[in-house]
């Protein structure tokens, strides 16, 4: 990959039992992202996917997400701050089942 693409992976290992919750959980995370600069404004996508294990069901989820990050003012003290602005869009597809969130 390049400075404009990204591409990541995961796995969390959460044991519920210590909080009296449920079930022990094994998640797997693939993430894809890409970014375009065109002037001062840089424009970013990321695609995700999670696989959930659970002791009695297995949930997918698909993510997408678009970004927009401006910079709005830059400062010329010698601290040199900048201040930004980003704007996002996140879409979560995922199947509609209220036993996936609890009771």
């Amino acid at each position: 990959m390049n400075l404009n693409r990204k591409l990541g992976l995961g796995v969390y290992y959460r044991n519920r039992d210590l909080f009296d919750t449920g079930s022990e959980e094994l998640r797997f995370m693939e993430q894809y992202s890409y970014t375009k600069q065109k002037l001062d404004i840089k424009y970013g996508h990321r695609f995700r996917a999670e696989q959930r294990l659970l002791d009695t069901k297995t949930i997918y989820t698909q993510r997408y997400k678009f970004a927009v990050n401006s910079l709005l003012l830059n400062s010329k003290n010698t601290d040199n701050r900048k201040t930004y602005l980003t704007p996002f869009m996140l879409y979560s597809f995922c199947k509609n089942d209220p036993s996936l969130f609890g009771n």
